[in-house]
This record gives C-alpha cells, structure tokens and sequence, in this order.
C-alpha cells in the first residue's frame, strides 16, 4: 500500500497531422467527440457527481455500516467499521456454516472533485452467524503522514444480498485540534462510532497528543429553534461561543468520564480556536421521541400556529396527542399507521442529521425525512 502522499500525474498527448484537409475535418470532429465523451466519463465519476440517495435509505435489507477515522500515529492512520447483524445475509459453507461475506474496498482521494486515486485497498471479510453478535467490527490501517488532508471513500458490498453502500469521510490530519485526532471508546474499551451520547453515559477516550497534559471542556447549554419552512426567509442566529461552563480533563485512556446535563460538550487543546472533539448529550430515549411533550414539539411542522399552541398548553398532553392523530386519521387503525410512520422518519431524522441540534429540526431532516420521507436522488 503506498503512502499517502499528492501526486499528480499528467497525461501526455500528442497531436496528428492530416495531409488531406476533407478527412482531416472528419477526423478532427471524430477525435473531439470521443474526447468529450472521455471528459464526461471523467466528470461522472467525481464524487460531486454522483448519486448519494443510498446513504439515507433506511431500508433495513440495505447496508448500514457505521465507519471513524482515528489518526492513530504521525505516519498512519485507521478507520475502524461496523456492520449490524440483521443487515447481513448469511449463507451456508461447505461446511454448513452460516456466513456472511463482504468485500469492502477503500480509496484516498484529494478532493471531492478530483478523479485521482491517491491509495486504495480491497479487504474481504467473512464472518460466521452469531446469534448473540448485534454487530461485527474491525479495523484498516492505512498510510496518511501528518500535514495532509483528502477524502476517504469506501465502498462495502454484501456478496450474498448483492447490495452496496458508499461512505466518504473528509480526513483531517493537519489541524491537530481535528477530532479525528480523538478515539471515543464506550466503558468496556470498544470503539463508539457517534458522539452523541446520553446522559451519565461513561465513555473514555484515545489520542497520540503526547505533549498536551490538559484538555479544556467548554459546556454549552442551548435551546436552537427550529429550521424554517421551505421558501421561508430568516436571518440566521449567531451562535454565542460564550460557555456556560468550563471542565479540564486529563487525557488518559484509563479514566472514565461521564457529563450529566443535555447540551454541548466541547474537548479542545485551545479554547482560542474552534475545532476539537464535540460531545452531544440528549435526553436518555435519543433518537426516538419518547416523552409527549417531544411528541407535540415534533408535530411542529404538521400543525398550524393554534393546534400547535392547543398541544403544547394541554394538561394531559399524551391523551392531546393521541387526539390528534385520531382526528387526522380518522380512524384509530389508521392513526396507529400514521403515528409509527411519522415517528420513524424523526427517529431516521435524528440518526441521519443531528449535529449540534436533533436532527429532525434541521433543514434536511424536514425536507427529507418529516415532510418529503427518504429522496431517490441526491448529489
């Protein structure tokens, strides 16, 4: 595997003369059609151009891998992967065995832009059904000396379900307050592959910053407002980078941590900049709305102004919200149909899109999941 390094080769080309002028002009037309074929073929295969509607499709017979990038040393670095059980197919060996089979091939490229592969790799897994394994991991070490920066593309395939999944990731290994420059673990030592956590979850953490002896851990409690309606025109907020409150951890793998408080939790070297590890903590049912009133707040954008403030203002808010649904429904079979319909898609909302706010209250959450449900194209 060569190392990561930005190189770009240029091709040679080399011009032919005609002697005959009328073959010449048909010649010329022919060498520039094929030549704009060539740069189309070029242009379709840049990640800008491609169809990325399979990385929100819920679809439980798709693959869902969850995939981190840790920068584990200064010359290398690792993405560690993930795949659900139930998203597998398994199939008997020679042996009798129940197993599932993956190929999962990798890519370093510049730029989201560019078509030069810069390193790549085919890894084929085979894993034995396990019937108390929710999922199956692993990890790739790959060359990616510090000071550099590209994207990470990886496709994985099921070979027995014949279906794909393509993830990208921006590496980030010139800014030491990258958050790839963090491994999150959960209590027992194993890699988390989300940030988002509950509260009192105990969780501890990995990095190679030898020369930092303290970790500096702004809290922010905020109350974001929801994304505007389509076609709606607002001024956006500021966010006030003021903390509410500032933590020091030493960075020591051995320790355990755990912040109590929903809100923002931010690991930084240097609390002067704004890059470092970010930590959101939500309520405990996260990403499923549980509580009644996280079930009329996310009716917001299926309500007017009175039904919403009618919900909120109830005294009995699960019996309100049961109420409703019946009313749109018209029927209680139908309501149930509904209401785990609508749920869900808040629930792949938050999954799919969260940041620093819950993912169904974000412009693509709305848009795409609450409003429109999941999209077939998306580039």
């Amino acid at each position: 595997m060569s190392d990561f390094l930005f190189q770009r080769r240029e091709a040679k080309t080399q011009r032919i003369r005609f002697h005959f002028a009328p073959l010449r002009l048909c010649v010329d037309f022919f060498i520039i059609g094929i030549l704009l074929f060539i740069a189309s073929c070029g242009n379709s295969k840049r990640l800008s151009n491609q169809n990325l509607s399979s990385l929100y499709n819920t679809d439980e017979t798709m693959l869902h891998p969850q995939y981190m990038v840790f920068h584990y040393s200064d010359d290398s670095s690792r993405f560690y992967f993930s795949f659900p059980s139930n998203n597998l197919l398994f199939k008997k060996n020679v042996e009798n065995i129940f197993e599932s089979e993956i190929v999962l091939n990798f890519q370093l490229l510049p730029s989201y832009q560019s078509t030069i592969i810069l390193d790549s790799g085919t890894i084929y897994l085979h894993y034995k059904q396990d019937s108390i394994a929710n999922t199956y991991n692993g990890f790739v070490n790959f060359k990616m000396p510090r000071g550099n920066e590209g994207i990470l593309k990886i496709i994985a395939k099921d070979i027995f379900r014949n279906q794909s999944n393509i993830y990208f990731d921006r590496l980030q290994k010139k800014n030491p307050q990258s958050s790839q420059f963090y491994l999150l673990k959960d209590e027992y030592g194993q890699p988390l592959f989300t940030h988002i956590l509950n509260p009192c979850q105990q969780f501890t953490f990995q990095n190679n910053l030898t020369d930092v002896s303290n970790l500096k851990v702004p809290y922010y409690q905020r109350n974001f407002p929801l994304a505007s309606p389509p076609f709606h025109i607002s001024d956006l907020a500021v966010f006030n980078f003021k903390a509410d409150n500032l933590f020091i951890l030493k960075p020591d793998s051995n320790s355990k941590y755990a912040f109590t408080d929903p809100g923002i939790y931010h690991i930084q070297i240097d609390t002067s900049a704004k890059d470092g590890l970010t930590i959101l903590i939500f309520e405990n049912d996260f990403p499923t709305p549980a509580s009644p009133e996280q079930l009329i707040e996310s009716l917001r954008y299926l309500t007017t102004r009175e039904e919403y403030n009618k919900l909120s203002q109830s005294s009995d808010k699960k019996k309100a919200v049961d109420e409703y649904w019946l009313q749109v429904a018209g029927s209680a079979d139908r309501a149930r149909k509904l209401i785990r319909e609508y749920y869900t898609r808040v629930q792949e909302a938050n999954r799919l899109f969260t940041s620093y706010l819950e993912g169904w209250k974000t412009d693509r959450g709305m848009n795409l999941y609450n409003i429109r449900s999941s999209t077939n194209y998306l580039s």
